[in-house]
């Protein structure tokens, strides 16, 4: 098996899909999450050493722009620019929300992969403030030791 050796494109784009989820809702009014946020995340587990070492260059803090048009919603992330997009139950106040990013790697050997981590959040707005779950998958193009895993945590935020 490779090995990737991990560039900062890789963990840039991580990163963005790591810390780059968050919304509010309203509390006078009926849910209404769009606007900026404030959001942070935190690693609860990691499912081999590679996303172990992933997880580890995360960067966990970002500022969201939230837009809603009936109950589709997107997310794009300041700091790395990633677009998450997905579904609002209004009723609930409930958001999930997906994104996904590709970065090649250049391997021990020499040789080049492409890793895709691919994002699923899903959060709950109450007042000014956001909490919820969030799982990367990470996969490679090629056989690479210790993909494909999964970084799972969760998130939090606040509007701003």
């Amino acid at each position: 098996m490779r090995s990737a050796r991990l560039g900062l494109a890789v963990a840039t784009a991580l990163s963005v899909l790591w810390s780059g989820c968050g919304g509010s809702s309203n509390p006078s009014a009926a849910c209404s999450p769009s606007g900026t946020w404030k959001t942070s995340g935190k690693i609860t587990n990691t499912t081999s050493s590679l996303c172990g070492d992933l997880a580890a260059q995360l960067t966990t803090e970002d500022t969201m722009t939230i837009t809603v048009t009936g109950v589709s919603i997107t997310a794009h992330a300041q700091s790395g620019g990633a677009d998450f997009t997905g579904t609002l139950d209004p009723a609930k106040c409930k958001a999930t929300l997906n994104a996904s990013a590709s970065e090649p790697v250049q391997l021990t050997d020499g040789s080049t992969a492409t890793l895709v981590a691919t994002s699923l959040v899903n959060v709950t707005f109450n007042g000014s403030s956001l909490t919820g779950d969030q799982s990367i998958g990470v996969s490679t193009s090629t056989s690479v030791s210790g993909a494909p895993c999964t970084i799972s945590g969760t998130i939090s935020g606040t509007k701003q």
